[in-house]
């Protein structure tokens, strides 16, 4: 089960790396970093394990 998990969790990984480098060619490298920071700042709230 926990192997499942952290196949799981390599497959979203590598798919966040993959937007995160489309995004940088569109957006620039400062942007991107923003909009992550946001996002883990909002969703920290809820799940403290992305802190």
């Amino acid at each position: 089960m926990y192997d499942v998990v952290e196949e799981k969790i390599k497959q979203y990984e590598k798919l966040l790396i993959e937007m995160w480098t489309a995004s940088e060619k569109y957006l620039g490298r400062t942007s991107v970093q923003l909009l992550v920071e946001r996002v883990v700042w909002e969703l920290s709230a809820e799940y403290k394990e992305i802190e």
